[in-house]
């Protein structure tokens, strides 16, 4: 066996490059063979790799399939094989796994999948796992549909979708938890423009995982564009990092994830054994890392397209949302319209200037955005003129041209218009009702992006203003990132339910301001009226308990007391409250009574992702407002609690003085919540939960005045 060189443009040991040499194990005749062995083999030579090709079967040995002769063995090879890939019985993957990292292999892809009872396929892929940390080899699987790389001509996959078609070379990457989902891109796009680098069905991910190989598709320089199918994340801070590393690096990444209801989630647990990932987790990381998060296939699909084909040579220019319509029918424009206002963009009106010359070319008295015409496939130069001018209009980021039909006239229209788009500074998209295959075809690849319906347009261009605004916002990246490589130990706290008092003493001491509280024994009468009175009347007394989660459901919290009388006959209540609910802890807290605006800062954790903090309105209404509520993932930049403030609308106009109502301190909420993200960092993931319900906001500050935590021993995830 002969020594290997290093590999093409560098001798790294670790992540992933095209393999120089691939042996396929199980490779079989496509008349007569295994099924799998032999389409697998098959698409790797017909691919036209630029690697060496071994077929390695032993009941074949000494034959050869399509000119390539077959090994009985990878020991038998002329060379160590870079990549090996196996679809052979489940019994043999671990001693060929062994072998080949002996050997010094690189990456094994299993194909093969177990199909035994749920504990043997955990046991299979916990040893899998395991090989993998303990010889350093890349181990892909098992049950993946294979691995692809256009530009290095590998497809070591079974899919039919490339037959006859082959790989387009280009700068989208896919790396799914389902095989389909890449099966499913190639049938979209198939005989299109549409180019690819790395296409990676994870499968199982018993060692490498859809984080690890996300930073290693990121780290290929032929790759602008990753496309992610998620169904679970395992270490959501890896992935966190992975996606800002993107953002930084001017790579664009879309996102379709399943699981996000109950039901989907048991149907995720069912078909790979994972558990998905928190919606609400991904969300939040989405929202950080501008992340295009699809809904949909038709929007994941149609998202790739726009930002391969708009995105990606407008990034370093800076993109708003502002749109401009054209249109040959008022109704369609006007359901465009509709979607772009829903999604925040604007149609600025239109300079005197660009009017009229948009007036003379279509022949009308008067004209405004949107420009809505006729006669365009009467004159198929009067759309390409038109867009011609909207050139001249700095205020605008999108053109959408909404049309459709056109008969016999439609291919010339069409040409016409993807001739001007080339030259243009904004984004184009076209929105052809009844789009025709050839019409499609006319577009396919060009500078202006054809979809069937308005909606699906105005998706796509979205798509590329969240990639186009995260280019424009890398500061904020760049903290996040420090943030998260820059982790100290966590403190450990005390194990169990914290109280208020308790909650609200550990964050003052970290520089949180809170009302004035002081925690006594209720028993003890007069102690509670020596608190009140050295506080000030008017106070809050409320009962706190570990054991008391929701006191205002209890009837636990009683505000604005203004007298001795009244806090006796409140202490006398509280007394009837413990009894009913078996409470032990006498304890009460006693609080100045502070009024503003209420809000809830609310830590969650998440085993893979750690902490989500999340910011809705206050007050014993908290949850009739949870369908307002922002969030943002922990450690977070104080920019970044910034902007998540600025995206509670509710709460921005309450803090703005709504109605005359006096105006709350923004600023000291926002340095509030940084003291609780800063806290919650500090604990690690020993916190579970918290909330801050409410955090009051007037015009002097923002200020604690209750709180509640749930703490164990569990140690943080790195």
């Amino acid at each position: 066996m002969s020594e290997l060189s290093p590999i093409g443009l560098s001798a790294k040991t670790s992540g992933l490059y095209p393999p120089r040499s691939i042996a396929i194990v199980g490779a079989s005749r496509l008349v007569g063979g295994s099924y799998y062995g032999a389409r697998l083999f098959n698409n790797v030579i017909n691919a036209g790799p630029e690697a060496t090709v071994y077929p390695v079967n032993p009941r074949l040995a000494g034959e050869d399939i399509d000119g390539h002769k077959v090994y009985a063995g990878l020991a038998d090879l002329p060379e160590v094989p870079e990549m090996v890939v196996m679809t052979t019985p489940i019994s043999t993957i671990l001693p060929l796994l062994e072998e080949a990292a002996a050997l010094g292999t690189r990456i094994g892809v299993v194909i093969s999948a177990h199909k035994g009872s749920a504990e043997e396929q955990r046991a299979f892929d916990q040893s899998v796992g395991e090989l993998s940390a303990r010889t350093g080899m890349q181990i892909i699987g098992p049950n993946s549909m294979g691995i692809m790389n256009a530009h290095a001509g590998i497809n070591a996959s079974f899919t039919s979708a490339t037959h006859g078609v082959g790989l387009n070379k280009g700068p989208v990457a896919a790396v799914a938890q389902s095989g389909a989902a890449i099966a499913y891109l190639l049938q979209v796009f198939r005989g299109t423009a549409m180019g690819y680098s790395w296409l990676i069905s994870t499968g199982n991910e018993a060692a490498a995982s859809l984080e690890t190989l996300l930073d290693d598709v990121i780290a290929d320089e032929k790759t602008e564009v990753v496309m992610l199918f998620v169904e679970g994340v395992t270490n959501g801070k890896q992935f966190r990092r992975a996606a800002l590393k993107a953002q930084l690096a001017g790579k664009a990444l879309l996102m379709l994830n399943s699981g996000t209801s109950e039901a989907g989630r048991e149907a995720v647990q069912s078909h790979t054994g994972r558990i998905a990932g928190t919606p609400e987790m991904l969300q939040a990381l989405a929202r950080e890392a501008h992340i295009v998060a699809s809904k949909s296939y038709a929007d994941f699909f149609d998202a790739a397209k726009a930002l391969t084909f708009q995105s990606l040579k407008r990034k370093a220019m800076a993109h708003g949302r502002r749109a401009v319509i054209v249109t040959t029918s008022g109704g369609a424009g006007t359901v465009t319209s509709d979607q772009l206002s829903a999604l925040g963009w604007t149609l600025p009106a239109l300079p005197p200037a660009i009017e009229a010359r948009l007036a003379e070319i279509a022949k009308q008295a008067h004209v405004s955005n949107p420009v809505d015409i006729t006669g365009a496939f009467a004159d198929k130069t009067m759309l390409p003129r038109i867009l011609d001018v909207l050139n001249d209009f700095d205020d605008v980021d999108a053109i959408f041209v909404v049309t459709g039909a056109g008969g016999t006239l439609a291919e010339g229209v069409a040409e016409e218009i993807k001739g001007a788009a080339d030259a243009l500074r904004p984004e184009v998209y076209v929105a052809w009702v009844g789009l025709t295959p050839a019409v499609e075809a006319v577009f396919d690849g060009s500078a202006a992006t054809a979809f069937p319906d308005p909606l699906r347009a105005v998706a796509a261009a979205e798509a590329s203003a969240v990639f186009r605004v995260g280019q424009s916002q890398k500061t904020v990246a760049v903290e996040s990132l420090a943030l998260l490589e820059n982790k100290t130990a966590p403190k450990l706290g005390r194990v169990g339910t914290w109280t208020a008092a308790e909650t609200i003493a550990d964050l003052s001491a970290l520089g949180a301001a809170a009302a004035p509280s002081v925690r006594v024994d209720g028993s003890n009468q007069q102690q509670v009226l020596a608190v009140a009175h050295d506080i000030g009347y008017p106070v809050v007394v409320k009962i706190d308990a570990e054991d008391l989660s929701h006191k205002s459901d209890a009837d636990g919290v009683r505000l604005n007391i203004k007298s001795d009388e009244q806090i006796s006959a409140v202490l006398t209540d509280f007394a009837g409250i413990r009894t009913t609910m078996n409470i032990e802890d006498p304890g009460v807290l006693i609080q100045a009574m502070l009024k503003g605006t209420e809000v809830l800062v609310g830590i969650k954790h998440d085993d893979a992702f750690g902490h989500l903090l999340v910011l809705g309105l206050g007050g014993i209404h908290a949850e009739l407002h949870a369908d307002s509520a922002v969030s943002l993932l922990l450690p977070a930049s104080r920019a970044d609690i910034a902007n998540l403030v600025a995206r509670q609308p509710k709460l921005v106009a309450l803090l703005s003085g709504y109605r005359g109502a006096p105006a709350g301190n923004t600023e000291a909420l926002i340095d509030t919540i940084a003291v609780i993200a800063n806290w919650a960092d500090r604990l690690g993931a020993s916190l579970k939960e918290a909330d801050f319900n409410p955090v009051i906001v007037n015009e002097k500050g923002a200020y604690l005045v209750d709180g509640r935590a749930f703490v164990t021993a569990q140690e943080e995830m790195n």
